[in-house]
């Protein structure tokens, strides 16, 4: 089973791609919050059949490592109390918790990536007794895992093809040379956190009037807009109550309940 933090599942699912390769059958444990919030299991797991537990250390937004007392208690302790090989993998630069630290791990985080997997693929095979686990051929096992290295961008914007002329024609200029640059200062400023550079690109399998937003290649946020329309804080049915005409909508920023009238009423609305 590999332990992981949701903000991190595109390398997870990267990392149980090149274990399955090794003929290691990986169940994915994916982790909501954490790093100081309370956690959870986005699916409950059953422990019952476990061999050995990996988990993935990663940093939090709000903390040096996504480790929560809530794992700890559902996962590290009950896998200890039924001796369960644990295995720390070291995704990205982060802290080591205490608990953990007196333990062999595996590091990804450099760029000896193909080396270090094909080493935790022998301990994997070694503590399980899986005949099965075979090392990793050359190609995967020379691969580099940084996104830059695989082609991946770590963050990028796509745009439906009606959305993608209105932003070319209207906003781009605005939105790369000074909204990108306030999001990033704030991101710094606030969190500590070093926004990499924004790829926009067209995207054909998008509705026209759509955006998704990528982080390291996995699809994050889908937002389809209504052109001609502006989004208000109030619901719809609170602006239908105002004469307004109204479609309802859920807030991306936070999910709640907001609408959309017609730019021609956005004045009176205000």
């Amino acid at each position: 089973m590999l332990s992981f933090s949701s903000a991190f599942k595109g390398l997870a699912k990267r990392l149980g791609d090149d274990l399955g390769r090794a003929n290691i059958d990986v169940v994915f444990d994916q982790w909501e919050g954490g790093g100081g919030v309370p956690a959870f299991q986005a699916v409950p797991s059953d422990l019952a059949d476990v061999a050995g537990l990996m988990v993935l250390l990663t940093p939090s937004d709000g903390a040096p490592t996504w480790i929560s007392e809530e794992w700890h208690a559902a996962v590290y302790s009950e896998c200890c109390a039924r001796g369960v090989p644990i295995l720390p993998v070291r995704g990205e630069f982060c802290a080591i918790p205490d608990f953990l630290a007196d333990r062999s791990f595996a590091d990804l985080c450099n760029r000896g990536y193909g080396m270090e997997l094909n080493r935790l693929v022998a301990t994997v095979r070694e503590v399980t007794g899986d005949d099965r686990i075979v090392p990793l051929d050359e190609e995967v096992a020379a691969r580099d895992r940084s996104p830059e290295a695989m082609g991946i961008e770590p963050i990028a914007l796509e745009l439906g093809a009606e959305l993608a002329r209105v932003f070319e024609a209207a906003c781009r200029d605005h939105f790369v040379t000074e909204m990108v640059p306030m999001m990033r200062d704030g991101l710094f400023y606030e969190l500590g956190v070093p926004m990499p550079d924004l790829a926009i690109r067209t995207a054909p399998d998008l509705p026209a009037a759509a955006a998704r937003v990528l982080i390291n290649g996995v699809p994050e946020t889908l937002v389809e807009l209504h052109l001609g329309w502006v989004m208000v804080n109030d619901d719809a049915v609170a602006m239908r109550a105002r004469g307004f005409d109204a479609k309802p909508v859920a807030n991306p920023a936070n999910n709640a309940p907001c609408a959309w009238i017609p730019a021609a009423d956005r004045d009176t609305a205000e």
